[in-house]
């Protein structure tokens, strides 16, 4: 046995009978390796033993002894407290003594030479050479085993199961034993001499631990099959991580004595160590190892290579430690170089990647870097990662003015390559992602990722949150492309849902819906996944909108799916996440697709009325919200006033098609606020060249509900007419329709001298008289009582200005229309706009006062005749006597 686990085992039994529980939650905590022998094959002490049995060791399980290892470094804190044995003990048991500087000497003459691990060719034999060399090896030889095992690691170097499976099962079975135990010997041999370590076998020794639980994190652990990687899985990361976590705690706490003595590169190393194990030491004054190395870093800054500068900013980035002063003072640093040219690709990526993510905003820097890149010759040293990486960040950075020159040379050297096959489908999102949000639309650039995609055989090679971004991103840069968006639906269509998350389906399929892409295939199956979800928790209330959206947008009806959307909406406890597009977009939704649902309407309104402004909703938001309310049939007083009086505030946001669908909502639900249409006046006056066929109708038919006076909007010179003279032969049957109702308003005001054209006013009388009339049984009922009690009716008469009325009678010598109103003339039960129209011009214009039977009234009575006659004559004015 080597001095080493001598040592080793020798203070796993001073540690006293009181610390092995402490041993054995230790010993818990690691991940069980190899379940085909346990520690019987070591030969513990009696004290260890115990702390096999308390762990479960004999029920065949191994268990790292890490664990052990780690009680060790911590029985400091044990021999303070119960005085078992002194720090002097523990210092006596090291066989060599060191200086912090890393300057090392042999406690005994005559010391070889440590062994040259640098020819081994796989994991085996490196820990083989170790383990024979133990009492040989300097600092620089422990710190560098590690650095080749991680390279061993990652590419996967070890003689793998079929050399295991060479002899007796006895025999494979001592050949694990004995990878475990070379392994073990030298990780404790490594943590024991962490406090004699100079700051370069430190940095070294944590950059090699952290790539090894990198690779083993990143390939998980039912990729790797071989022994070493099951072996190194329990020693460095453990269950849960707490192995890796106690190793670079140690090794942070180690560094801190001497980290003033750190250079540059250490100081970097360190910090990237940490950065790709994900690691983030703490200590007892609350500070962190990154704050630390910030501090010394800052002093040393002139130091710091290039290489150096972009990965202490990218290590702060990626464990995500903000240090704004650290950034600054990188920032200067390559402010003040007159050549950057030293800089390699990566570093330049890295670079502007970490300062893009952390959000520490640096013009100058951005610019400086941009304009060194477009003055390159060409980007033949750059590879796609690094490409990807640039665009992106300064995408995500927001940084505009070096964006346009620097894009373009980086689209145009992508287009000119023969093929994109050495672009990872992560690269490529993120290419395309970076130029729609900056708002660079390069043809040039999506037809050339579109054609790639095309051409490929299948899409498995994409992850589905990458097949989603690319779409978004075409639809961002208005690039739609049919046969791209067809083979990712198609593809998706196949696919198990399951993998996708909330995101992923929603960008999809908005995208589709955004570039007028749908693919009813994909819809489907995206809908009846979401249907067949136990419940929509995961789903963010964007996610749940977009989706909203991009079904109604696309006519794919699916009441399925708008019914489960509707019940989690009701549900949640409040609306707070919802933010007023999100708002805007799902009721928008429901009244294109589902129509009324009370309860999610009342819900979002009472949501709305109680926010304390509306400052945050956009003027689109604001309109489409009470379009969808008016669309569906649905009024909500309260909800209407509060967003008149914003409307009213910020009248000049609104651009033709809001400002149409805004006024055409309040006259539709019946809710006429003269404040509303006055104060618009001037604004819609402003955009009527910008209006269509169905804005000017809208807008036309709306006053002439709220029948507001309007002398800008039609006047005798009005710009109005002229717009529909222009847009004749546009209009609709509706369109037409509702101008022809505005004719009528004309003439009720009786001073207006403003007309259409004789031939457009003949065309919109024509189109307001073809509706079909329809006969409700409501109506047949009522005309039948009314018929019994002796009235002498005129049924579907066509009056002079066009409309036509449900019946029409004399009564006391008087012409009395009357109008059968059943629920589509209400909301709820006031007057549509629609209703309060024709009443007020049929009484003004014909002359014949309206009486309106409302179905509420007429139900209450149901099939007693008796009292249905009574209602009619009280209502009428009728001597019931006759």
């Amino acid at each position: 046995m080597s001095s080493s686990l001598r040592r080793y085992y020798h203070s796993c039994s001073v540690m006293g009978g009181h610390h092995h529980k402490a041993c054995a939650a230790a010993a818990r905590s690691i991940s069980t390796c190899a379940p085909h022998f346990s520690l019987q094959a070591y030969p513990l002490p009696s004290r260890v033993s115990a702390i096999e049995r308390w762990s479960g060791g004999n029920d065949g399980r191994w268990i790292s002894s890490t664990a052990f290892a780690n009680n060790w470094r911590m029985s400091e804190g044990y021999q303070r407290k119960n005085n078992v044995h002194s720090v002097q003990h523990v210092s006596h048991l090291r066989w060599r003594s060191f200086s912090r500087d890393g300057a090392h000497h042999h406690a005994r003459k005559n010391a070889s030479k440590g062994p040259d691990m640098r020819n081994c060719q796989s994991i085996e034999e490196i820990a083989q050479m170790a383990h024979d060399n133990l009492d040989n090896m300097w600092l620089r030889d422990i710190s560098a085993f590690w650095t080749l095992v991680s390279r061993m690691i990652k590419n996967n170097n070890h003689r793998g199961d079929h050399h295991n499976r060479h002899g007796t099962e006895d025999q494979q079975q001592q050949q694990l034993q004995q990878l475990t135990r070379q392994l073990n010997s030298v990780f404790i041999l490594t943590m024991d001499s962490l406090q004699t370590f100079g700051p370069r076998e430190l940095a070294q020794t944590a950059i090699g631990f952290a790539r090894i639980a990198n690779t083993l994190d990143n390939g998980g652990r039912n990729q790797f099959r071989g022994n070493p990687h099951k072996i190194l899985q329990g020693i460095i990361v453990g269950q849960q991580s707490q192995q890796k976590d106690f190793i670079f705690q140690s090794i942070a706490n180690a560094s801190m004595p001497a980290l003033s003595k750190f250079d540059a590169q250490c100081l970097c190393n360190l910090a990237y160590a940490n950065a790709i194990a994900g690691s983030v030491p703490a200590f007892g004054d609350g500070s962190t190892l990154f704050d630390r190395i910030a501090k010394n870093g800052i002093r040393k800054i002139m130091q710091f290579k290039p290489q150096e500068l972009a990965n202490v900013v990218w290590s702060f980035e990626k464990v995500g430690q903000s240090n704004p002063r650290l950034f600054e003072e990188v920032a200067d640093q390559i402010l003040s170089l007159d050549d950057i040219g030293k800089f390699k690709p990566q570093e330049l990526s890295n670079i502007v990647l970490a300062f893009a993510k952390a959000g520490e905003k640096n013009p100058e820097l951005f610019r400086k870097l941009a304009e060194h890149m477009v003055a390159l010759p060409d980007f033949g040293w750059f590879n796609s990662q690094d490409l990807s990486t640039i665009v992106w960040s300064f995408a995500k950075a927001e940084e505009s003015n070096p964006t346009a020159p620097l894009f373009k040379k980086v689209a145009d050297h992508i287009v000119a390559l023969d093929h994109l096959h050495s672009f990872q489908p992560r690269h490529i999102s993120m290419i395309v992602w970076a130029y729609a949000t900056a708002k660079d639309s390069n043809q040039r650039l999506f037809g050339k990722v579109a054609d790639h995609i095309i051409a490929l055989d299948n899409l498995s090679a994409f992850k589905p949150q990458e097949l989603s971004s690319i779409l978004l991103a075409f639809a961002k840069a208005g690039e739609s492309n049919p046969r791209l968006f067809t083979k990712v639906a198609d593809h998706v269509s196949h696919q198990n849902l399951r993998e996708f998350n909330s995101q992923a389906l929603s960008n999809l399929l908005w995208a589709c819906a955004k570039c007028g892409e749908p693919n009813p295939m994909c819809f489907k199956k995206v809908a009846d996944h979401l249907v067949e979800l136990d419940n929509l928790d995961n789903f963010k209330p964007q996610a749940v909108s977009n989706l909203l959206w991009a079904f109604a947008k696309c006519k794919e009806p699916n009441p399925k799916f708008f019914k489960k959307v509707a019940a989690h909406i009701i549900a949640l406890d409040s609306l707070k996440e919802f933010k007023p597009q999100d708002l805007s977009n799902t009721v928008w939704a429901f009244a294109r697709e589902e129509g009324s649902n009370p309860r999610l309407y009342e819900k979002v309104s009472d949501h709305i009325v109680a926010l304390d402004n509306l400052k945050e909703f956009t003027s689109q938001a604001l309109s489409n919200i009470v379009w969808a309310y008016a669309s569906a049939n649905e009024s909500h007083s309260l909800l209407f006033e509060k967003v008149a009086i914003e409307a009213i505030a910020r009248k000049n946001e609104f651009n033709s098609q809001e400002m149409a669908n805004l006024l055409w909502s309040y006259a539709t639900v019946g809710q006429l606020d003269s404040r509303l249409f006055s104060s618009m006046e001037s604004e819609v006056t402003k955009c009527f060249h910008k209006c269509n066929s169905q804005e000017l109708a809208n807008i036309a038919w709306a006053y002439a509900v709220a029948n507001v006076d309007a002398p800008q909007l039609f006047d005798d010179h009005s710009t109005f007419v002229n717009a529909c003279i222009q847009m004749k032969n546009e209009f609709t049957i509706e369109d037409l329709s509702q101008l022809h109702q505005w004719c009528l308003w004309q003439r009720e005001l009786l001073k207006s001298n403003i007309a259409l054209p004789p031939s457009l006013e003949k065309q919109c009388y024509s189109a307001f008289i073809t509706t079909v009339p329809f006969i409700s049984a409501l109506q047949k009922d009522v005309i039948s009582e009314l018929s019994y009690i002796g009235l002498e009716l005129e049924e579907e008469v066509l009056m002079d200005g066009g409309y036509r009325l449900d019946a029409l009678a004399e009564v006391n010598g008087s012409k009395i229309g009357i109008e059968v109103d059943g629920p589509f003339h209400f909301m709820g039960r006031k007057p549509t706009g629609s209703t309060i129209l024709k009443r007020r011009q049929v009484a003004s214009l014909e002359g014949i006062p309206i009486v309106s039977v409302p179905y509420w009234d007429w139900n209450k009575y149901g099939k007693e005749r008796g009292k249905r006659q009574e209602y009619l004559r009280s209502l009428l004015g009728l001597d019931s006597s006759k």
